[in-house]
Parts: C-alpha cells; structure tokens; sequence
C-alpha cells in the first residue's frame, strides 16, 4: 500500500510540463547564467539545465542559492535584496501581476533570501506548469 501511495505521489509530481515557449523563454533567460551558478553554488549541472524542461526544482539548499544566484544575474533583485517585481514581469514570460503578488506573498514570512527566491520560482513554475 505505501509504495503504490509513492507511486501515485510521484507520478503526481512528474505530470507538470511547461508549454515549450514557456521553456524557451525562461532557458533563454537562464542560459547566460548557469555555469556561473552552476560553480558557485555545486548544484548538478544537468538539474540546472532541465529544471525547467523537466519542472524539477530540487529542494536543496544548494540548489536554494543557486536560484538565487540566477535572480541576483538576471538583476531580478535590488542591492538591498529585495524582489524587483517591475524586473521581475519584465523577464519572466509568462508571470502576471497578479502571480507574482501571490508568489511574492507567500513566501514573505522566509528570512533566508535563498530559501525566499526558492519558493517564489516554485510558485511560479507549478502555477504556470500544466498538469
């Protein structure tokens, strides 16, 4: 019983996917970015480069930071660090006012500014992503 659970809960997990221009977009945003990140922060350079493809956004601290590194490279976030929401509509495809209030919102209780940029791509992808 508990494996078919997992099994269920998996495959749950696994049916989100991006529209391709979606993930063209946001890959080519990214692109510039990863190897920079990618050294910095020790994530896996195959996450990096998928997360998007694959809507996979491991739950890591490494990988935490190296979405931040992304949003501090894409100046997504202000020298105090700090959301620039205007940045952010105007590079996310795809992201609207409204979600980006809801993403932004939900995570302003997070002190550790990874962890707080973590949870405002996750919003964003699964709300985006399509079951």
């Amino acid at each position: 019983m508990k494996s078919i659970l997992l099994s269920i809960l998996f495959f749950g997990v696994q049916c989100k996917r991006l529209d391709p221009m979606v993930i063209a977009e946001w890959e080519e945003g990214v692109l510039p970015h990863i190897d920079y990140c990618v050294n910095i922060t020790n994530v896996d350079w195959d996450i990096a480069k998928n997360m998007f493809r694959n809507v996979h956004l491991p739950d890591e601290s490494t990988f935490h930071c190296y979405m931040k590194c992304i949003f501090d490279r894409q100046l997504l976030l202000n020298s105090n660090q700090e959301l620039d929401q205007d940045q952010m509509l105007e590079k996310i495809y795809g992201l609207t006012p409204d979600l980006s209030q809801l993403c932004v919102d939900e995570s302003a209780g997070i002190e550790d500014i990874c962890v707080r940029i973590y949870n405002i791509t996750k919003c964003i992808v699964h709300d985006i992503a399509d079951d």
